[in-house]
């Protein structure tokens, strides 16, 4: 290993320790200091003749049983081999201890450590664009990115589920969006090098729910992500054209302005999907036509004083005491006769999961009570048999 640029620049960083044989016979070897003490690593690189470091300057001499090795002071670490201590020198914990060390030794303050230095501002490689900063990677089209050596022999299945809109100046950058009825597929919006990431991705979500939902192959779902890749590179093979071309003329290219700025100026938390649910439940706010967020009427002061009305004469006629103190009660959340018959359906069947489980749950109990009945112990038999009777849940 070539000596061309120094391990260290000051002392008490490195040195050079020789280890021996435990005199007093313990099995893990000893620094020797007497024969040949530590050399620190600046005297070490001044006075050694050569230009390189062997590969096997710290393989274990057999004949005396010594051992040359390096230990980094400032890490409390041994480095058993040059390509060790090069690989080390340059790690980020091992320079930030050495610069702290530089600093308590020769008495520098952080603050004084960085008069005349210019700051450095961290430079953004790219940005998935969830409502983030536009990068140079963003302004590159999405076919382009396609098309490049990096994703070209990458699989993109289902580009006829992705949407272009286009600005109507000059400067503005392409948005994306995914229309895929898929989870993780239809809350993807962006630019397009978020598009590309998710097209060509590690995470292969979109190719997995291709695979799924459009070409029905079966147990994709369960597939790891190496055969998820083998399989969507199969299945692209299918479905390219003639001379192994992708066909991007099925991406949908839009110039509406009104979606254009709406993908645009989405906040960075904005969620597609939550934001269809509230509209499926007639929550989403902007409701017209004299009516309130959920459709209610709006009404007037009569109308208000008359269901008040209704309120009380119907507490007072089912016998709940205070009537029209309790009638200004409004019960949490959606009336059961108010639901539709999707959440009625998804609620009986969550009902009907825990009861399960709530029977297996008793189940057990029920034979953890006979173990204990037939042990023996008179205390152990009354504290079980109270437990049992207050696990009871039917």
């Amino acid at each position: 290993m070539p000596l061309t640029e120094p391990f260290a620049e000051v002392e008490g960083v490195l040195e050079l320790r020789t280890l021996v044989e435990d005199p007093q016979g313990g099995d893990e070897p000893v620094v020797d200091r007497e024969y040949e003490p530590p050399v620190d690593m600046v005297v070490f690189q001044r006075e050694f003749r050569y230009d390189t470091l062997p590969e096997d300057f710290c393989q274990k001499d057999r004949y005396t049983g010594y051992q040359k090795i390096f230990y980094c002071l400032v890490c409390s670490v041994e480095l058993k081999g040059p390509p060790t201590l090069a690989s080390h020198v340059k790690g980020t914990k091992h320079c930030k201890k050495v610069l702290e060390y530089k600093r308590r030794r020769f008495g520098i303050t952080e603050e004084e450590d960085k008069v005349g230095k210019p700051e450095k501002k961290k430079e953004k490689k790219y940005a998935a664009n969830h409502g983030k900063d536009i990068t140079l990677f963003d302004r590159v089209p999405l076919r382009e990115h396609l098309e490049s050596e990096k994703y070209r022999s990458m699989p993109a299945l289902g580009l006829e589920f992705i949407e272009e809109y286009i600005g109507d100046r000059p400067g503005d950058v392409r948005q994306y969006t995914c229309t895929l009825e898929a989870p993780g597929c239809d809350n993807v919006w962006g630019g397009s090098y978020c598009l590309v990431n998710h097209l060509c991705g590690n995470k292969m979500k979109h190719n997995r729910n291709y695979l799924v939902h459009v070409a029905k192959i079966p147990g994709a779902d369960c597939m790891t992500k190496d055969k998820v890749l083998e399989a969507a590179i199969e299945q692209e093979a299918k479905l390219r054209g003639p001379g192994e071309e992708r066909d991007y003329e099925v991406i949908t290219v839009s110039r509406d302005q009104k979606r254009y700025r709406e993908l645009r100026d989405r906040p960075p938390n904005y969620n597609p999907r939550a934001e269809k649910l509230k509209e499926k439940r007639g929550l989403s706010s902007g409701g017209g036509g004299g009516q309130e967020r959920g459709g209610r009427d709006r009404g007037g002061p009569s109308d208000s004083r008359k269901r008040q009305g209704t309120q009380e004469d119907d507490g007072a006629s089912r016998g709940i005491p205070g009537g029209s103190a309790n009638a200004n009660l409004q019960p949490l959340g959606k009336k059961p006769r108010d639901r539709s018959p999707e959440e009625r359906g998804w609620d009986k069947k969550n009902a009907d999961l825990m009861i399960e489980k709530l029977d297996n749950l008793q189940l057990k109990i029920e034979h953890l009570h006979g173990v204990i009945t037939r042990s023996g112990s008179d205390e152990l038999k009354e504290i079980a048999t109270e437990a049992l009777r207050y696990g009871q849940y039917r």
